[in-house]
């Protein structure tokens, strides 16, 4: 059994960080930490097994991405790492968002 380790990228760190913002302003603290640790929960969850996502190698080679509420997580696996890219909000464009 293959053991991945989880990157997260400094995007995707941005990312987080901003839909915790987001999440805080509109919907309260509460509400805004249950969202953040249901994304981050799925990004743990990705490490057994990493193929669960759905093939994006239409925006980049390996990609994959899964579906998280509102949100998906883009990543990418090579060896025994997984890369988170980004992590956006439905209604964002990823041929725009990730290059």
């Amino acid at each position: 059994m293959t053991v991945y380790t989880l990157l997260i990228s400094p995007v995707a760190q941005d990312d987080l960080k901003n839909i915790y913002r987001y999440s805080l302003l509109n919907w309260g603290k509460s509400r805004a930490n249950g969202y953040l640790e249901k994304i981050q929960a799925q990004l743990w969850i990705l490490t057994d097994p990493p193929e669960m996502g759905v093939d994006r190698d239409n925006i980049l080679p390996v990609m994959r991405s899964l579906a998280v509420e509102s949100h998906t997580v883009f990543y990418q696996t090579d060896n025994q790492q997984i890369k988170i890219v980004r992590i956006l909000h439905n209604r964002q464009d990823p041929q725009r968002h990730i290059k």
